[in-house]
Order: structure tokens, then C-alpha cells, then sequence
């Protein structure tokens, strides 16, 4: 019983650090002109301390422009959020997040 509790603990913590990570990215992005109703998927590793060590485009919106103002929006925001104990800090899912960039959600 006490699995499942931390084990669901654990997926809430891993949810709550991801929307904290987009609501962070979504603060430093900057919309290109012109650009409005796009969304694209994005892959972010990060250290143990939340520093960004890379971000991909993994699904691309269609616009090059679009794609490449949330890439920088990612690294303008460095560090991100991590959990707050060493145990979730090295745990895989908070070292590499992939999530959907939509600004939409953020305004």
C-alpha cells in the first residue's frame, strides 16, 4: 500500500514540476509577430540543480520561427523548477521533461 502512495506521490510530484516548468518557459517566451495558435512538443534535459543542458523541437509546429522562439524561451528560463528532495532530483522523469508548448494555456 505505502508503494502505490509514494509511487502516485512521486507522479503528482512529476506533474506538478512539469506545469511549473511550461508556466516558467511560457514567462520568458517572446511570440513572433504575426504568429498565433501554434503548439509544438519539446524535450528538455536538465541537470540536478534544473540547469537546461538541452532543448530539442521533437514535434515541430510547422513554423521555424515559432519553434526557435520557445527554444530560446527554455534557456532564458534556466534554471528550472525541480522537486525539492535529492531522491527526485536524480530520478529520470525530472531530469528530462517533454512537453507540449502551448501559449494558449499560459495567457
Amino acid at each position: 500500500r505505502s508503494n502505490k502512495y509514494a509511487a502516485a506521490q512521486q507522479q503528482a510530484e512529476v506533474v506538478r514540476i512539469s506545469q511549473l516548468i511550461q508556466q516558467k518557459v511560457a514567462r520568458y517566451w517572446l511570440r513572433p509577430p504575426g504568429i498565433t495558435g501554434l503548439t509544438c512538443r519539446v524535450q528538455v534535459r536538465l541537470d540536478a540543480t534544473g540547469s537546461v543542458l538541452s532543448v530539442a523541437i521533437t514535434e515541430s509546429s510547422g513554423q521555424h520561427i515559432f519553434d526557435q522562439s520557445v527554444e530560446a524561451a527554455v534557456w532564458k528560463a534556466d534554471p528550472l523548477p525541480m522537486p525539492a528532495t535529492d531522491a527526485l532530483r536524480t530520478d529520470s522523469r525530472f531530469r528530462e521533461h517533454t512537453f507540449i508548448f502551448d501559449p494558449a494555456q499560459h495567457l
